[in-house]
């Protein structure tokens, strides 16, 4: 039967679990009788060894848990502080070239920046712009100002509409052929130019809360981090019956010289005990 490199690599991956797991199983049987095989003395130093080393690795854990954590949340703040000072130049939508931004208008004509001068909207038909903003429209771009004048005198002028911005650097004729989406556009348009004192205040209002949070923020993670870091300092320095255990083992062992080291496996057997950081895994 001839199997597919797909069976085969599946097979080879199940070969390599099996093996791993039978492993990792003798280890612990073989760990499971030393520990049997230890002398009381033996056994609690070989506990206390154990007992310490997890408790320090948690609390190692601990710390690098909440330096995580905190950088996460210290980063948060710093970028909500970096986007406070987008408000005011954030883009508020279009119009065929038309672009509106929170401070300015940028048309084929120009640019024009709110708060530097007036800034008139209208949404008409050519008659009546042509009948009642001559002057303005004429400052148009010519071949727009040429094209309403032409519609004006149609049968249809009355329904024909155009936008018509006015500014102290240029004038801007557009055609609206969406009356409900130009009537919006130029609605926020309107908004924006006579909000931009508001928005400006609305930055520097929205920027000293974030700068207000970052600091908080920062604070925080300073005392946090802190603390896990005593806490490490007390556990690693918590050795009071990692001590006796090994005291014990010293007097009930003079002549070994592995006594002062956590044993992982009876005396008398001829190999070097395990010291104090290995082979932790698996008690019996």
């Amino acid at each position: 039967m001839n199997l597919s490199q797909t069976a085969w690599i599946i097979i080879g991956a199940a070969a390599v679990i099996v093996v791993a797991l039978a492993v990792y199983i003798s280890v612990r049987v073989r760990r499971r009788r030393r520990v049997r095989a230890m002398k009381p003395e033996e056994r609690e130093l070989y506990e206390a060894q154990r007992q310490y080393d997890a408790d320090v690795s948690r609390a190692e854990q601990t710390l690098r848990t909440t330096r995580e954590t905190w950088d996460k949340r210290e980063k948060q703040a710093e970028e909500a502080l970096v986007d406070t000072q987008t408000i005011g130049y954030r883009p508020l939508g279009n119009y065929k070239k038309l672009k509106l931004f929170e401070d300015h208008l940028e048309a084929p004509e120009g640019s024009f920046v709110f708060g530097t001068g007036t800034l008139t909207v209208t949404v008409e038909t050519a008659q009546r712009l042509a009948a009642a903003r001559p002057e303005a429209i004429s400052r148009a771009e010519k071949e727009v100002f040429r094209d309403l004048m032409a519609r004006a005198g149609e049968p249809e002028a009355a329904k024909t509409e155009y936008l018509l911005i006015e500014t102290p650097i240029f004038v801007s004729l557009t055609p609206a052929e969406d009356g409900a989406r130009v009537r919006q556009f130029a609605s926020t348009l309107a908004t924006a130019a006579e909000g931009r004192d508001a928005i400006l205040a609305k930055r520097e209002e929205a920027a000293a809360a974030a700068q207000t949070e970052l600091g908080a923020t920062r604070r925080e993670k300073e005392a946090a981090v802190k603390a896990a870091e005593r806490q490490l300092e007390a556990i690693r320095g918590n050795r009071a019956r990692l001590d006796a255990a090994r005291q014990t083992c010293e007097r009930a062992n003079p002549s070994s010289p592995s006594a002062a080291a956590s044993p992982t496996q009876p005396a008398g057997t001829g190999r070097r005990p395990n010291g104090p950081g290995e082979d932790q895994g698996g008690a019996a």
